[in-house]
């Protein structure tokens, strides 16, 4: 089996005390709820204290008996935790024999480790079917029914995980929980228990009292102390009702996750805003003046579907990696709140849907631009991620066509005023996802995606400045004129505090030295918040600058 080092060592990791006081209020498979197993987890890979890894133990194990919590543990290898601990406790208790009171606390350890493990194997359809095919990880398991020292329950928890390996079918808890999965009908367990259970348990069957499979909550200790008692509902006996289904509002929350929803809205914004900055133009189209709300309706609508479509289909094909990454391992497909063929089918739909809706109530061109956005940022930047730093570069690409889908939609096609716009937003990208991405390049590392922040670090910083200048320049310079063929001096002027608060931002980020971890990520968080204000204010400040017809001068 895979080998989990327990770290042995006298300090001990402290759960926050607010976070201790909200797990009761937190919901099985929420973040809360995540964050306090892990801080479980970590608690006692830290502790060599025996009764303090017995009280750790024995929450874990109560946390098990809930298949909600189930995703959480297993991401956290929980599992294997509870295995690496019989294993090693077995292998100590012989040598420790002469001190009675060592023995006993590691056999009960043992015992709180066994139970915790039956309690994810009847609870996770997932573990029973790894494990059915897997046999010898449990190998700890077939030492303890040969162990002397373990009492009548440890020995009846490990029969019931053989039993549920066996007929994984038999247990249906799960059919009534929004984690279910379906049941295997066939198993590889059966086809070797045989050369090692019969001889097992002969050599402890006189210490059963009764051939019954004994409930597994009184496996735990009466006197354990425990954060959370498991709900009675999830213990007793549920009869074949079929799956639960989940409620459209949570559907609703899947669907908008999986789109990305807070920059899927952003792509949304500057779509409209580059429409909203052609309309005033010479140069907009009939059809666009004959139903220009069902126009910005049509854009609106079509480039949030487009959007959604290919941020559901980055997250598929990057399920693996996001569960790597702490902003990243909440996300849908991580958490298996939808299957990918569900989310693919949700990407084909909002895609096909997306782009009809551009083609038939906008014009080609912005269905055209759409499409190739779609591809790009599919089949080109999230491939990329893995090779090269240049997806950052192709990536800002990407941020940049919305702007001209708008403009397209109000005019019909493309010009300098929109060229001007898409600039400004390619430049911005970079102060903004240069900094994000230096507060998460050792999760970026980690994952195995190739970021400038994480491989040239001074070029990350530099890009951001440079950019940030360029951002300036271009705004000052009248970015997306209200009026086609005309620099919106205002627009510019009026934005001009706006793009001296990035530039200063982005110098800092720059200029702090590299030895000074923690200045520099505090620069950076501070360019990232600058950047997310600068972007909005200096949209609204040509829009309200070209809709007052401030506009003079010639391009």
């Amino acid at each position: 089996m895979p080998s989990i080092k327990l770290k042995k060592s006298s300090k001990r990791y402290r759960i926050d005390p607010e976070l201790r006081r909200s797990v009761g209020r937190a919901a099985p498979g929420s973040v809360e709820r995540l964050q306090y197993l892990e801080a479980l987890v970590n608690e006692l890979c830290v502790t060599n204290l025996i009764d303090y890894k017995q009280q750790i133990v024995a929450n874990l194990g109560n946390f098990a008996h809930d298949p909600r919590n189930c995703p959480h543990l297993i991401s956290l290898d929980v599992h294997l935790i509870f295995l690496e601990i019989v294993r090693q406790h077995l292998q100590i208790a012989p040598s420790a024999s002469s001190q009675k009171k060592t023995a006993a606390t590691s056999a009960k350890l043992v015992s709180l480790a066994v139970a915790g493990f039956c309690n994810l194997i009847t609870s996770s359809q997932n573990l029973r079917l790894r494990f059915s095919h897997s046999h010898q990880e449990i190998s700890p398991l077939f030492t303890c029914l040969q162990s002397p020292t373990l009492e009548a329950g440890t020995l009846v928890n490990c029969l019931t995980v053989f039993v549920h390996l066996c007929a994984p079918a038999v247990h249906l808890q799960e059919e009534n929980c929004v984690f279910f999965e379906p049941n295997c009908s066939t198993t590889a367990f059966h086809t070797s228990i045989r050369s090692n259970f019969p001889t097992s348990l002969s050599n402890n069957s006189s210490r059963l009292t009764s051939t019954m499979v004994a409930p597994l909550a009184p496996s735990f200790a009466p006197n354990t102390t425990v954060f959370e008692q498991p709900n009675s509902a999830v213990l007793s006996p549920i009869s074949r009702t079929g799956r639960k289904r989940i409620s459209l509002v949570k559907w609703v929350g899947v669907w908008m996750a999986l789109s990305k929803a807070r920059l899927t809205g952003l792509v949304v914004s500057t779509a409209l805003a580059g429409c909203a900055l052609a309309a005033p133009s010479p140069l907009v189209c009939e059809a666009f003046l004959a139903h220009p709300a069902a126009s910005l309706l049509a854009l609106g609508l079509g480039t949030t579907l487009t959007s959604a479509s290919a941020n559901s289909i980055n997250q598929i094909m990057e399920v693996q990696y996001d569960s790597l990454m702490k902003r990243t391992r909440m996300r849908p497909l991580v958490r298996k709140l939808i299957s990918p063929v569900g989310a693919s089918v949700f990407a084909s739909t909002t895609a096909t849907m997306g782009l009809s809706i551009l083609y038939v109530s906008t014009n080609s061109l912005v269905a055209s631009l759409a499409a190739g956005n779609l591809l790009l940022y599919t089949c080109v930047y999230t491939p990329l991620k893995r090779i090269s730093q240049v997806n950052t570069w192709v990536g800002s690409l990407v941020g940049a066509i919305p702007p001209l889908m708008g403009w397209a939609a109000a005019t019909g096609s493309l010009h300098s005023g929109s060229l001007v716009l898409a600039c400004l937003v390619y430049a911005w990208q970079f102060p903004h996802f240069m900094s994000l991405s230096w507060l998460a390049r050792q999760e970026y590392a980690h994952a195995g995606y190739v970021m400038t922040a994480n491989v040239t670090p001074q070029r990350a910083r530099a890009a951001a400045l440079r950019h940030s200048l360029l951002a300036s320049l271009i705004c000052f310079l009248g970015a997306g004129g209200a009026s086609a063929g005309q620099v919106n001096w205002c627009g510019g002027l009026v934005a001009a505090p706006f793009n001296a608060m990035l530039v200063y931002y982005a110098l800092r980020f720059y200029s702090t030295p590299l030895e000074n971890a923690g200045a520099v990520c505090s620069a950076a968080r501070g360019l990232f918040r600058a950047s997310l204000l600068h972007l909005p204010a200096v949209m609204t400040a040509l829009l309200v600058c070209s809709h007052c017809g401030f506009a003079t001068g010639a391009v």
